[in-house]
């Protein structure tokens, strides 16, 4: 919605630009100017996922970024209370649960470590 659309321009404008120019000159990944992932923190799983498909589907090819900020339950308290500690769990269990494997697959997504992933891609047939 265009509070989601207002948030993503306020991030751009606190530097995603520069960000996305760093990520590319100094790890070599490259980077478009999209940077997916952003929604209102009170969203359960499902509607979390369906997020996440319209994303992959904008995505494309193109190796933008998602942003998402995952967590499990800690044993004890932060130090710092989190504002967003219930997104965060909820984020943790969607991304681990079945159904994101399965848009995974339905997308062809695969799933790597960053050092995996920004590895330059050898098109070489030798």
């Amino acid at each position: 919605g265009a509070s989601e659309l207002f948030k993503a321009w306020v991030i751009e404008r606190l530097g995603a630009r520069a960000l996305a120019r760093q990520v590319q000159g100094d790890l070599g990944v490259p980077c478009t100017r999209h940077l997916l992932g952003v929604y209102p923190f009170e969203v359960d799983g499902p509607r979390y996922l369906a997020r996440w498909a319209a994303w992959l589907r904008l995505a494309g090819d193109a190796q933008d970024l998602v942003m998402c900020h995952p967590a499990c339950a800690m044993p004890d308290a932060p130090p710092v209370a989190d504002p967003i500690a219930a997104a965060r769990l909820m984020e943790f269990e969607a991304l681990c649960g079945e159904s994101f494997g399965m848009l995974c697959r339905d997308q062809n997504v695969q799933i790597a470590r960053f050092g995996v992933a920004s590895r330059p891609v050898s098109l070489d047939a030798s």
